[in-house]
């Protein structure tokens, strides 16, 4: 993931509420939350009406990738008929209301929830607020003002290292 990016994972909602440990370990591995999801039938025109289905840079026939892996793009990843993780990644350079409502929308249609995956985020929320979490994001502000939030970064990675 870029640091432009703000990433999230849909997440069944038949998982919630979770405690923080719990939702904390389902992002890290997120497989055993999709156990017994299944993924609508016509998901692919779902998506495919929100971002232009792509063709996956990975060989692996379990990754399906819509929109641009350098800009706002939506990935599933599946073993079979089995989900292992289903991600969304935003750019925070280009926010779109209507691409954060699509996406609020398909979660919620598919019977899921947004999480975003830094802070543990639960995105039951509006657009206004989904924009807010989004340009609040440590990845925004390290844009926005890279010789604050560089550093501030750097040491986060440093202290997860060493957990």
């Amino acid at each position: 993931m870029a640091l432009f990016q703000v990433s999230f994972l849909l997440l069944p909602e038949r998982l919630f509420p979770l405690t923080e440990d719990e939702l904390k370990a389902h992002l890290c591995d997120s497989r055993s939350a999709y156990a017994s999801f299944r993924l609508p039938t016509n998901y692919r025109n779902d998506v495919g009406d929100i971002l232009p289905q792509k063709k996956s840079w990975s060989s692996d026939p379990g990754m399906e990738l819509w929109g641009d892996d350098k800009s706002d793009d939506f990935t599933i990843f599946t073993t079979g008929e089995t989900v292992e993780s289903i991600e969304l990644r935003l750019d925070v350079r280009k926010l779109d209301d209507r691409l954060l409502a699509e996406f609020l929308d398909l979660a919620s249609v598919w019977c899921c929830v947004l999480v975003e995956r830094r802070h543990a985020t639960v995105c039951r929320m509006s657009v206004s607020q989904f924009r807010a979490l989004v340009t609040g994001h440590a990845h925004s502000r390290a844009l926005k003002a890279p010789h604050t939030w560089l550093p501030f970064l750097a040491e986060e990675v440093r202290r997860q290292e060493k957990e």
